[in-house]
């Protein structure tokens, strides 16, 4: 099956991938304990592990510099531009080979991800999303122990359905916010996958998108303070719980060098003046606070922390509901 075949290509190297079919070379000097650097024939520099994901069996890269990551798939598709069909035509039988002489796909360029308004590419996902997963009463959020009236007030209602719940990433555009991509967050047992995880649309960058929340009706220029979180759900949870009037803006899992460089510039033009670290309370959410708090320094803002008392807020959420 092709599905099979895709999978078993995600559990390759990506370093030997790149290195021995794609033509990267060592990008010297820039190596660390855990991760390889490397330069593609276009001149973007990943950064992949030598090991696979413990979660997954996946090996994982990041590019810093379009601000996009994850298996071998989107590096194919971001990178390289292949389509995902393509992908299956090419590597799909038996995962080899991995370069296919009648066709060369154009490399994709820095601008063609961060000068594209991708707000109409992502309403139509929306739209096709809704018309095969129509919305229940026990949906995703609510299915994080997130309050109905909490989802409407956020404008979420019509986004989520059975299972699981797509959000759309928004980015500053020509000084307009533009939807940039989706993710789509799944629960155990629902859509495609047997675990719980989130995933973002393939063929649409992440670059520096960031998931922006706030109660329908108002203006993002009504606000003059923001809290960060690591997830949507953690935004809408706290929320639940302490009601601040706010923007809730959310990483969606993880820090790039993008967003740690823009959201300062973005909070200046909004006109921002308080910020609330409320990253998870682990290792790696300690790690992001710390980083973020030093973008921050460098400009007029009041920076705060205010940590959940479990790993993260939608845990103190459900232990408080319990």
């Amino acid at each position: 099956m092709v599905s099979m075949d895709l999978e078993i290509l995600k559990r390759k190297s990506i370093a030997d991938i790149c290195v021995n079919r794609l033509g990267y070379v060592p990008n010297k000097g820039h190596d660390s304990k855990l991760w390889r650097s490397l330069k593609s024939p276009n001149g973007h520099v990943i950064i992949t592990k030598d090991i696979p994901s413990a979660k997954t069996g996946h090996y994982i890269f990041k590019c810093d510099e379009l601000g996009v990551g994850g298996t071998i798939v989107d590096l194919l598709i971001h990178l390289h531009g292949y389509s995902f069909s393509s992908i299956f035509d090419y590597f799909g039988e038996g995962v080899t080979p991995f370069y296919h002489p009648s066709y060369d796909p154009s490399p994709v360029t820095k601008e063609e991800y961060y000068d594209k308004d991708n707000t109409e590419a992502v309403r139509q996902i929306i739209s096709d999303y809704k018309a095969c997963n129509e919305p229940t009463v026990d949906n995703y959020f609510t299915g994080r122990s997130i309050d109905q009236k909490v989802v409407d007030l956020f404008g979420l209602s019509t986004l989520c359905s059975q299972g699981s719940a797509i959000i759309p990433l928004y980015r500053l555009f020509e000084g307009r916010w533009a939807a940039q991509t989706a993710i789509t967050y799944y629960v155990l047992g629902y859509g495609r996958v047997a675990t719980p995880g989130q995933v973002f649309t393939k063929g649409l960058a992440r670059k520096d998108s960031f998931s922006l929340l706030k109660p329908r009706g108002t203006r993002i220029t009504d606000y003059r303070s923001a809290i960060i979180f690591e997830s949507p759900v953690d935004a809408l949870s706290y929320f639940q719980m302490n009601g601040t009037e706010a923007l809730y803006i959310s990483t969606c899992g993880t820090l790039t060098n993008a967003f740690k460089s823009s959201i300062p510039l973005v909070f200046n033009q909004i006109g921002i003046r308080r910020v609330t670290l409320s990253l998870d309370n682990d290792d790696a959410g300690r790690r992001m606070t710390d980083q973020l708090r030093e973008s921050f320094s460098d400009h007029p803002f009041e920076v705060t922390t205010h940590v959940p008392s479990s790993k993260d807020w939608n845990d103190d959420l459900k232990q408080l509901n319990s």
